[in-house]
């Protein structure tokens, strides 16, 4: 059984991120490239949102018993084979789950026009595999 408090506890923290993203929801591209605390902050608190549900889908594999990820890109794969996110939420997922690993591990230098791009068009996304987790967890 998923523990709610763990959960709840990931949830408040992805919306304590999306606040401080969205205080720079009225940039300009220029802007933005041009404001390095606004682009440390955007990537910084995208990178804690994915972590945040990197781990609430772990927490609900393992809880549940339905399998073993290998790799974080696993999860959301297994969460699709479990009937939990569909197609379309899997493949948001894994390309949120790259994203992070090229902030975390820098394998290529991080485009701000995509970061820019995520935080003024894509939020929708990941506030869609936020609601799943919380639909499924009851919370």
């Amino acid at each position: 059984m998923v523990k709610r408090e763990i959960v709840t506890q990931k949830v408040e923290n992805i919306k304590a991120s999306f606040k401080k993203i969205r205080l720079f929801s009225d940039f300009t591209l220029e802007q933005f490239l041009e404001d390095g605390i606004a682009q440390d902050v955007v990537v910084f608190n995208l990178f804690l949102i994915v972590q945040n549900l990197i781990d609430i889908g772990n927490h609900i594999i393992s809880d549940n018993s339905l399998g073993e990820p290998s790799s974080y890109s696993d999860i959301p794969i297994i969460l699709k084979r479990a009937k939990i996110l569909n197609e379309n939420e899997m493949q948001i997922f894994r390309s949120m789950i790259q994203f992070r690993n090229i902030i975390a591990h820098e394998y290529a230098k991080i485009d701000l026009h995509i970061v820019y791009d995520i935080f003024k068009n894509k939020l929708a996304d990941i506030e869609l595999i936020v609601s799943k987790f919380i639909e499924y967890c009851g919370i």
